[in-house]
């Protein structure tokens, strides 16, 4: 059914988002991890370059932070039958767990391409993410 193909879309393409984004000092490398599974072979190796450039782990330890996701809008753009595209908008919130001034907001936009797969138990979903951008449109310091 369609609509229920739709549904678990956005479904792992919430989980996605929130176990690539969610930055959190205790557990970024669990979560990080998870999104990479979630990946191609192809993509994988892309992103940990990326989250690297955006010196992901040591920002999050510098600053202890915790990131809250807030999902606007997700999107099945397209849907064919060996992909689906996503359209995921939201905000970032970072607050730290040591200063509790520390807050910082992200207004985001991103696309994925995923590959549809067999299910199994490492890809319960059915999808893996083969390529992913991302805009942001406003950041506060």
């Amino acid at each position: 059914d369609t609509e229920i193909y739709r549904i678990v879309c956005r479904l792992f393409a919430e989980h996605f988002t929130r176990y690539l984004l969610g930055w959190d000092l205790y557990t970024l490398d669990n979560d990080v991890n998870k999104a990479l599974a979630m990946m191609t072979e192809r993509a994988a190796p892309k992103m940990v370059r990326r989250l690297d450039a955006m010196e992901a782990e040591g920002f999050t330890k510098r600053q202890a932070l915790r990131t809250s996701i807030q999902l606007t809008e997700i999107q099945v753009e397209k849907d064919t039958p060996e992909l689906v595209r996503v359209m995921l908008r939201g905000t970032r919130t970072y607050s730290s767990y040591t200063d509790k001034d520390y807050r910082k907001e992200k207004t985001f936009e991103y696309t994925f391409v995923a590959r549809k797969v067999a299910r199994g138990v490492k890809t319960p979903w059915g999808l893996l993410v083969d390529d992913w951008e991302e805009s942001i449109y406003k950041e506060t310091p």
